[in-house]
């Protein structure tokens, strides 16, 4: 007979654990634990709880944009950066510094890229996108009622493309991620939670 409170082993027909003093179960509670062939201990029902939540939302999908939402922000970045210090560097402190402020807001755009996300779970669709006018979708997956994608012809060269997601019940009625490099598996792991193949209710 193992004991509830600290999982140690007892003689069957002991009232008390040796180990801890807690009083122990019945024989007919303990049969049913010794079937399992483990002691069943609260941390082992913390655990298995636990471990159940993390696979009903298992994330399925993250999108990140392409590379090339990079490509623009950052060269216009380091010209006016390069511009602002030639400038300083020969005493004119006032327009280099009103480059400066130029490079800051492309700088700015750079991190509001890099901070957009878009993730599709077993339970629920979460996105970001901007920084200062941020545009935010918290919805659950079965509340979606469309995926698009829509790819233009340097998408296609590049492999990158546009997601716009439909919803049903909330605020945000269109939620539009640009220049997303997995978009096609997203819209096709969304055909199977629609489908009801991947999807816990």
């Amino acid at each position: 007979m193992y004991c509830s409170n600290c999982g140690k082993e007892n003689p069957d027909d002991g009232r008390f654990c040796f180990n801890c003093g807690a009083q122990l179960l019945s024989h007919r509670t303990n049969s049913v634990q010794n079937n399992y062939k483990m002691p069943l201990t609260p941390q082992s029902f913390s655990s298995q709880s636990h471990l159940c939540a993390n696979e009903k939302d298992e994330i399925l999908v993250i999108c990140k944009h392409h590379w090339i939402k990079y490509v623009a922000p950052i060269i216009f970045t380091t010209y006016f950066t390069i511009a602002a210090i030639l400038k300083i560097l020969v005493g004119d402190f006032g327009f280099g510094f009103i480059l400066l402020i130029v490079a800051a807001f492309f700088m700015v755009d750079i991190y509001a890229i890099a901070s957009a996300s878009l993730k599709l779970t077993r339970i629920h669709t979460i996105g970001k996108v901007g920084l200062i006018r941020t545009k935010k979708l918290m919805s659950p997956t079965s509340k979606i009622q469309d995926v698009k994608i829509s790819q233009t012809f340097l998408g296609k060269i590049f492999g990158y493309s546009t997601v716009i997601i439909s919803t049903a019940g909330t605020g945000l009625s269109e939620y539009v991620f640009k220049c997303v490099t997995n978009g096609d598996e997203l819209q096709k792991k969304f055909v199977e939670i629609i489908q009801g193949n991947d999807y816990i209710w």
